[in-house]
């Protein structure tokens, strides 16, 4: 383990409410599965920002355009009230690509305590988990997109796990590297 992860680990020692802990990445690492399991296992809420998308943004991203950040701030706005919300009874598990630095910065500030990891994934198993998925809105044709406004978390945002591994082992990895524990 490194110093910063030893500090990281240190400083998440997180089974009360107060705490958002978001999963971002690009469509397909895992973000919503991973998510539902780690909440599940933590008796936590879990929110996913899909969910706060309205059906515009929605039927844009299905045809193949990519919101803009001008676009993205009225859904990030709702995606950061919700999980505030949630916060003030629960642990908050939230899948959200929040690619963008600039994009985690706005979700986290001034807010409860924010947690973000990175869930990294290779693009050409991306590719291939999005050609599988059916029925969801956004088309793996729209995932170069998303990589290439992909920028990987800074030591100070949080750390990335290897989002290729069995969902089991991610969500294992989580817990141990954030000292995730049940709330009784």
């Amino acid at each position: 383990m490194t110093n910063d992860e030893i500090r990281m680990t240190k400083e998440c020692r997180m089974t009360q409410s107060g705490t958002v802990v978001v999963l971002v990445g690009p469509s397909g690492c895992g973000k919503t599965v991973v998510g539902k399991q780690l909440a599940a296992e933590l008796h936590a809420a879990f929110l996913d920002a899909d969910d706060f998308h309205t059906p515009e943004a929605k039927a844009l991203m299905h045809a193949g355009h990519p919101l803009n950040d001008e676009q993205r701030h009225p859904w990030l706005e709702r995606v950061r009230r919700a999980a505030v919300d949630a916060s003030t009874k629960s642990l908050v598990i939230l899948a959200c690509s929040a690619l963008k630095p600039e994009l985690r910065h706005f979700l986290g500030e001034g807010n409860a305590i924010w947690k973000f990891l990175a869930l990294q994934v290779e693009a050409a198993i991306l590719h291939n988990r999005l050609a599988q998925r059916q029925g969801h809105f956004f088309p793996a044709s729209m995932l170069d997109s998303q990589l290439a406004d992909w920028h990987p978390l800074s030591p100070d945002e949080g750390f990335a796990v290897d989002g290729s591994q069995s969902i089991a082992a991610v969500v294992t990895e989580i817990r141990t590297r954030l000292d995730l524990n049940p709330v009784n």
